[in-house]
């Protein structure tokens, strides 16, 4: 906790995953927030009415979402490649990492205060 509280000042590197506004993979920039008992949440969601972007993008998180964009787009397989395209496609088009999608769940899980 004593090396991260001095980046607090400038912004941590959380790895979200693209599942659910509370979802992370956990690293030890999270435990300030577990120690303080403050909730974590995030906006960048995949919109589950795109079945296409939901099969591509999976339960990754984040840093394994880039790693199989670059292993899709090198494989042989078709499929794959398209699969690696609609993923990246995903990360540009929510290169604000908030999605209206994301937005919605927030309101709907964040409470007053």
């Amino acid at each position: 906790t004593m090396t991260v509280l001095p980046k607090l000042s400038t912004g941590l590197d959380v790895n979200v995953r693209f599942t659910g506004v509370s979802d992370f993979e956990y690293t030890p920039e999270c435990i300030v927030f577990d120690l303080l008992n403050v909730p974590l949440y995030h906006g960048w969601l995949v919109d589950p009415q795109s079945p296409e972007v939901v099969q591509a993008v999976g339960k990754l998180s984040y840093n394994q979402l880039v790693e199989k964009i670059i292993t899709c787009k090198q494989a042989s397989d078709s499929s794959l490649v398209s699969e690696g395209l609609v993923a990246e496609q995903f990360l540009e088009s929510t290169a604000s990492q908030l999605t209206y999608h994301g937005l919605c769940e927030l309101t709907a899980a964040v409470r007053e205060g």
